[in-house]
């Protein structure tokens, strides 16, 4: 790297820290490969683009971000859990998008395809194609748990009277 201070080149190294979490954590998985490097006698430049298809392996429930965290931090705070993976099927040229989601009143997992909806197990979200991954700080899903229970408590107070 050219220093623009010194005016010399210099071994630097990139760095990315994060300093706090949010209440929503979105997490895209680098699916697509892109390369140039030069190649032959005749200095000419090769790209390589392809689709990354490993299986990344990601946690349903209890993502724990506290190690990742440069700032004041509780453990507690830096819990998440899983409530929807976006996912993707095809190559660099085209493709069809798929989405899991968690049903945040009966507590179950859904595939979204189209016109389609299906329940699945909560096992069958982690594929080798999750491309797009959403996380909810485990305080917050209780806090509207809770909410969502006492509004519907209400409601059956108010159908008795």
């Amino acid at each position: 790297w050219y220093s623009p201070f010194s005016k010399k080149h210099v071994r630097a190294f990139k760095e990315m820290a994060i300093w706090s979490l949010p209440d929503i954590l979105v997490i895209q998985l680098k699916r697509f490969l892109y390369e140039s490097s030069s190649f032959g006698t005749r200095g000419g430049i090769a790209n390589r683009r392809e689709k990354v298809t490993s299986l990344v392996h990601f946690p349903i429930e209890g993502l724990n971000m506290k190690p990742f965290v440069s700032g004041p931090c509780e453990e507690s705070e830096a819990i998440y859990d899983l409530y929807a993976v976006s996912n993707h099927m095809g190559g660099m040229g085209g493709g069809h998008y798929t989405a899991y989601a968690l049903n945040s009143h009966n507590g179950k997992w859904y595939e979204f395809d189209d016109t389609r909806t299906q329940l699945v197990s909560a096992q069958d979200v982690v594929t080798p194609k999750a491309y797009v991954l959403f996380y909810c700080r485990r305080r917050v899903m209780e806090q509207q748990r809770k909410v969502r229970e006492e509004r519907l408590t209400e409601i059956e107070d108010d159908g008795d009277k």
